[in-house]
């Protein structure tokens, strides 16, 4: 379920530019327009190994510069991101628009017709 609903608030927020890379993540930028969401990397829904981290975040910054957006991603759910999380903060990163995600029951009951299909910043 998790994943189905980070994957829905991607598609709420859509960026103008989008990468779903061979490992998992979403790569997002839209260029001119400064909003955090559709400008940010989602990682996959799964928790990340130590050795995962440091080229998964050089690919992020790199997407970014190469799109001329600040790099960021959506750490979420922190459940399965600790590492990450740590990792960033190691590196100087700073949480930005923190988030509270609220559900209904089923996430069924959130989707339309056909389905749906926090950020940290350097």
């Amino acid at each position: 379920m998790i994943a189905r609903l980070e994957r829905a608030a991607a598609h709420a927020w859509p960026a103008t530019i989008s990468r779903l890379e061979p490992d998992g993540w979403l790569l997002r930028s839209t260029p001119g327009l400064d909003r955090g969401r559709s400008n940010h990397a989602l990682p996959p829904c799964r928790v990340l190994h130590e050795h995962e981290l440091a080229p998964a975040i050089e690919r992020v910054a790199a997407f970014a510069a190469e799109h001329g957006t600040r790099t960021g991603i959506q750490v979420g759910p922190l459940a399965l991101h600790r590492a990450l999380d740590d990792e960033l903060t190691k590196r100087g990163w700073s949480a930005q628009w923190p988030t509270v995600v609220l559900v209904a029951d089923r996430l069924a009951a959130l989707e339309g017709p056909g389905g749906a299909g926090p950020s940290v910043v350097a």
